[in-house]
Parts: C-alpha cells; structure tokens; sequence
C-alpha cells in the first residue's frame, strides 16, 4: 500500500466512531458474559477485552476504510492486544493480580497499540507516535471508569437514579476521551 494512500478522517469522525464502537463493544461484553455465565464459565474477564477490542476496532475498520482503507489487521490486533493481558491474568495469574482492570489495561493498551503500529507503519512515517496516543486515551478511559468506584460516596447527598445517570455518563465518557485522544493522534500520523 502506498504511504499516501490512507487520507485523516476529522477528529470529530474519529470520535463519533470511536464513541460507537465503544458502546457497540459495551453490548459485545454484555453477551459475551452472559454467553459464559450460561456454559458456567465465572470469574474471568477476558470478554472484556475481546468485547471492546471487537467493538472499537470494527468501527475505527470502517471510518478507515472510507479514507482509503487499511487492513483487517487493524481490528485483529486491538482484539488480540486488548484480549491477551485479560487471558494470561484469568489462566495464570488471577490470585497474584488483585485489580485485573487496571492492570490488564494498562498492558493491553500497550500491547494493542504497539501492534497497531505496525498497521499504521503501512501508511505513514509518522506511525511510531501512535502508541502514546493509543495509551494515553485508554488510560484516560480507565480513569473514567475507575472513577465509577468513587460516585458511591456520593450516596448519602444523591438518589440511586442521580448516581445511576453519573455512572452511565463516566461510561460513556470513557468513550468520547478515548476518541479525543487517539483521534488527535491518527490525524497527526495521517495528515500529509
């Protein structure tokens, strides 16, 4: 594929894909849990990032694909780079690591947009910086949600509807900033 021939979608597409694909993984991970719960498999959290991986990777796919396309890859390797920390921590390591979240997010952020590097490489000299953007809106996500444990506090001046509506905000922010941020970058690796 020629470096040139992948064109910067918007930021504000970017972020409307993202925020889709977001919700869209939210509902993957939903039935992924519920597909589980039912064979009897409890406990482990890899759907979490197969699910989100799944979701936000197929729509960023998609915005791509309209700007000149990019390959399948693009969705393989979130899948896999978000999935795999969620895995090894569930089969190996799941009494060691006391808060797999956090942890398996911050790998998994690493790992996905060290691989999804490798995509970006096929279109632009400018790819090496999106692991920094790739990281720091997933951890701007995880802050998001981690936030979530906090608005319990909130309990003796809020009703349970209020902090509900709190909670879905925080989840679907985490959305918007992980868009924000790796928006910003895929527009700085793509415009020429």
């Amino acid at each position: 594929m020629d470096k040139r021939s992948l064109s910067a979608p918007s930021i504000g597409a970017w972020m409307k894909y993202t925020f889709y694909g977001w919700f869209l993984g939210v509902v993957l991970i939903l039935v992924l849990s519920s597909a589980l719960d039912a064979m009897g498999i409890e406990g482990m959290q890899f759907y979490l990032g197969l699910g989100m991986g799944g979701g936000i990777g197929t729509l960023q796919w998609l915005l791509l694909k309209k700007h000149g396309g990019i390959g399948l890859k693009w969705i393989g390797y979130l899948v896999l780079g978000l999935t795999l920390p969620f895995l090894v921590v569930d089969v190996f390591l799941t009494s060691i690591v006391p808060y797999k979240l956090g942890t398996c997010l911050v790998f998994g952020a690493l790992l996905s947009g060290g691989l999804q590097t490798f995509v970006l490489r096929e279109v632009s000299p400018k790819a090496n910086i999106w692991l920094v953007y790739a990281f720091s809106g997933w951890m701007l996500a995880l802050g998001s949600i981690l936030a979530i444990d906090y608005t319990s506090l909130m309990s003796f001046y809020l009703n349970n509807l209020v902090i509900a509506l709190i909670n879905l905000f925080l989840i679907l922010a985490a959305g918007l900033l992980l868009g924000a941020v790796t928006g910003i970058g895929m527009n700085k690796i793509l415009d020429t």
